[in-house]
């Protein structure tokens, strides 16, 4: 499971994020938690599977304030989370408007302890630029894609931090 949190730039800061959760429908427990979460299986690519989330906000401006991934190895019977900071990455949702973020794919940051055993140390994010595809897939799911989208893909794939990239190292 990831997670991107968001906050209201206007916001209390001591109020908590709102959170963008994506669930994903691969290996045993996705599939078997895939009804749960309704995360049917929109996309099959080569580097990535996945569904299209929409979530629907008031108009303001927001901040990206936080990404996890949840990682589950043993099937799920021992389930870790992993943080990075987006660096309060700030996007505007206009009245009656679209904001689009782009899409989403979670790595694990891989290294080694002091025994040289691999370890996950971390975890990113790779953006890219979907947008044509995914109004595509908005369509083909009986929703009207919007009039007016504010694509933010561009200027966080400009990123390079420890939790949104352009590409995986």
């Amino acid at each position: 499971m990831s997670t991107l949190q968001f906050r209201a730039v206007a916001g209390d800061p001591a109020q908590a994020p709102g959170e963008f959760v994506f669930h994903s429908p691969v290996g045993t427990a996705g599939r078997l938690l895939s009804p749960l979460f309704d995360t049917p299986v929109d996309l099959s690519e080569a580097d990535a599977k996945g569904t299209l989330f929409v979530a629907r906000l008031p108009a303001g401006d927001y901040a990206l304030v936080g990404a996890a991934v949840e990682n589950a190895p043993m099937h799920g019977w021992a389930a870790h989370v992993y943080l990075a900071d987006p660096g309060a990455v700030t996007f505007r949702v206009e009245a009656g408007g679209a904001t689009y973020l782009g899409q989403f794919i979670s790595h694990l940051r891989l290294g080694r302890d002091e025994y040289r055993i691999p370890q996950v140390q971390g975890v990113f994010f790779v953006v890219s630029d979907r947008l044509d595809r995914d109004l595509a897939l908005l369509s083909r799911r009986g929703q009207s894609p919007p009039q007016r989208v504010l694509n933010l893909s561009p200027r966080l794939m400009q990123l390079d931090n420890d939790a949104l990239r352009r590409a995986a190292p």
